[in-house]
């Protein structure tokens, strides 16, 4: 999409033509998604977010916020669909005003069944003089795997040489979106069936960092030699997806790479479930749906029965006394805190309660200039 902007911004000559490629229509978010609409942030905001961490904090929480309040839309036949596919087709009427690049561009499936598209500008561009639309299929050039200059091909390889490329040849089966069947000791980021779509996707690969880590530690602590997700549990995830995905826009007649570039097979790229569901899934590894071997016995880790504080000389032995238990509430529970006049859901498995503060922002009214105070 950017070489039709090109043109249009004078990026380059102008004698020259740029040819853009639309194999099939999609849907173009004219002027950004609602609520994220590009623009420049002046000197005394950018002067403000520098000097107050808290104005920044409180910015991209509103930011987070927004994007998570999205997901609805993703339910076939919902309100939230309905609504978020009028805006779509509005903006992109009003952006090409050409019937004909209408009926070629804006898609007869629901909004999100394939993934949404950011083109502030694009759909204008292509009514320039200097833009040539073509409508059809590029033939893809594909790779076998890592391919070096020299043409050496490293495949990834399993247990008795299996190879992945093999496994998921027909269709991408992976654990949670981090791991596979047959590959011990093997982790993945944004692997097939990770929050991709679905909203924000950084602190998605950080919830998958995280859950790396706590496998990383333990292969550390207890003497691991490997520790592989089980086919049962692949499989078992895998059926919870594919009856998940039924009732979603993403299962849509429409042709996409969620399905893996068809129109009618599985979902194999997205989350069954938003990006705070994937987060709260990731929160606890459940290591029975893992296989576990150890260099030695299973407890050896144990060692000699001491802790490594009683190793260091000055060390507290009595840390466990205080007086008040200040440790983390261990469950699942939302406990609410009253903000105004609305509720603010607070997880406690992430925070003391005593401690929390939070700012409500969902009653926050960001307009396109303006900075949270």
């Amino acid at each position: 999409m950017l070489i039709p902007m090109a043109a249009r911004i004078r990026l380059i000559s102008a004698r020259a033509r740029c040819t853009t490629f639309i194999r099939e229509p999609t849907w173009v978010a004219v002027s950004g998604f609602s609520g994220f609409q590009p623009r420049r942030f002046e000197p005394d905001e950018k002067d403000r977010f520098t000097k107050d961490p808290k104005a920044l904090h409180t910015f991209r929480r509103w930011l987070e916020h927004n994007a998570n309040k999205t997901y609805p839309l993703f339910f076939a036949r919902s309100e939230a669909q309905e609504e978020a596919r009028n805006e779509f087709v509005n903006s992109m009427r009003d952006a090409l005003k050409n019937p004909g690049l209408e009926e070629k561009v804006i898609p007869p499936w629901a909004v999100g069944c394939r993934r949404l598209t950011p083109g502030v500008g694009y759909l204008e561009s292509l009514n320039d003089l200097k833009t040539a639309v073509v409508y059809g299929e590029i033939n893809r050039i594909t790779n076998r795997g890592c391919q070096m200059e020299d043409g050496q091909y490293f495949p990834l390889t399993g247990l008795n040489g299996r190879q992945l490329s093999d496994d998921w040849k027909d269709e991408p089966r992976s654990y949670l979106g981090i791991a596979a069947a047959g590959y011990p000791n093997y982790y993945m980021f944004l692997a097939p069936n990770s929050p991709i779509g679905n909203g924000p996707v950084l602190v998605g690969t950080e919830a998958q960092a995280d859950y790396i880590c706590k496998h990383i530690t333990r292969i550390q602590q207890q003497g691991i030699k490997s520790i592989e997700v089980t086919k049962e549990a692949v499989d078992d995830f895998i059926e919870h997806k594919d009856q998940y995905m039924k009732d979603m826009v993403w299962n849509e007649d429409c042709r996409s790479w969620y399905k893996g570039n068809t129109a009618d097979g599985k979902i194999v790229a997205l989350w069954p479930g938003s990006t705070l569901h994937y987060i709260d899934t990731l929160r606890q590894v459940r290591y029975e749906d893992f296989k576990v071997q150890y260099f030695g016995y299973h407890f050896s880790y144990l060692g000699n029965g001491m802790s490594k504080l009683e190793m260091a000389p000055d060390a507290d032995l009595a840390y466990y006394i205080r007086q008040r238990d200040d440790a983390p509430i261990i469950g699942a529970k939302f406990v609410y805190k009253k903000a105004g006049p609305e509720l603010t859901a607070i997880n406690m498995t992430a925070a003391k309660a005593s401690e929390e503060t939070t700012t409500d922002v969902s009653r926050l009214k960001f307009t396109n200039r303006s900075v949270p105070g």
